[in-house]
């Protein structure tokens, strides 16, 4: 039945592609080889893992600290050796489906704030959620409850304000599903009926406070990956860009400033409403 399930395909590849950008190498079975020849199968293994042991060793000691710092853990060591002894196995998805990973939730210690000519600075960094596809079937049970709002909590106390539909889907990508639907979403809001939310232009934001805030601090992208467009940045957050670069509307068109400013090479119709939208108020 896991096979049949019309998002296997791609959650295998997503499970594959993940672990390989943080640093794992992922070794697979094709399950007839293993049903008729175990043993061949596991001498197999045993040679590729010899292999990348020896490939592992070659490489310059500034490339292995690299890989060490990318393979799960902190920065500053902790859960380096837990995450090795749970992480270094041969991934057999198509041989058996025994090996159940957690639903806790991996959240890495959020950037440290920098000061540059005194100014403290932060970053948005997305929340990185354990892989639960295994739990896809728990997914609208009661007794799951607690660790779906494990995971909603965790993304809110990193990423908020966020855009309500955001959160679902991040929650849902780490279930397996393709699609955010209409059910999954009620089934995560329903666990955050207390969570404050504000309604905007774009859509419904969540705050982890306990009341929102008219102006927050500007959190530019950590990385590319942690990139968000900017219809999924609060107006609270917009105005606090503004606040932090007023000299901006004094340009021509200072929209297209401001959406330079924090990297937007183009800015689009909605974007440019979005930002006008946040200038507007700022100039109340």
């Amino acid at each position: 039945t896991y096979h049949r399930s019309v998002v296997a395909r791609d959650r295998d590849k997503t499970r594959q592609m993940v672990l390989e950008n943080l640093g794992w190498n992922v070794l697979r079975v094709w399950s007839p080889d293993w049903w008729y020849d175990a043993n061949s199968a596991t001498d197999n293994l045993d040679q590729q893992l010899r292999q990348l042991l020896e490939e592992s060793r070659e490489r310059p000691a500034v490339a292995e600290a690299a890989i060490s710092y990318a393979d799960g853990s902190y920065a500053d060591g902790s859960y380096a050796d837990k995450s090795k002894a749970d992480k270094s196995y041969a991934d057999k998805s198509y041989a058996d489906e025994t090996v159940e990973p957690s639903t806790s939730v991996v959240a890495e210690p959020p950037p440290e704030p920098y000061s540059s000519a005194g100014e403290s600075k932060i970053y948005f960094a997305r929340v990185k959620l354990t892989d639960a596809t295994s739990k896809q079937d728990k997914f609208y049970d009661g007794s799951y409850d607690e660790d779906l709002k494990q995971m909603a909590m965790a993304i809110l106390e990193r990423e908020a304000p966020i855009r309500d539909d955001v959160l679902a889907k991040q929650i849902a990508r780490a279930h397996g599903f393709a699609r955010t639907g209409a059910n999954i979403k009620t089934r995560i809001f329903d666990l955050l009926s207390d969570v404050v939310a504000t309604n905007e232009s774009t859509g419904r934001f969540l705050w982890a406070s306990e009341e929102p805030l008219a102006e927050v601090e500007f959190r530019p992208a950590n990385s590319d990956g942690d990139r968000r467009s900017v219809d999924e940045i609060s107006i609270a957050e917009l105005t606090g860009l503004i606040e932090s670069k007023r000299d901006l509307l004094n340009e021509v068109d200072p929209a297209v400033a401001i959406a330079r400013s924090i990297g937007l090479a183009r800015l689009s119709q909605s974007a440019r409403e979005r930002i006008e939208e946040a200038i507007q108020l700022k100039l109340r």
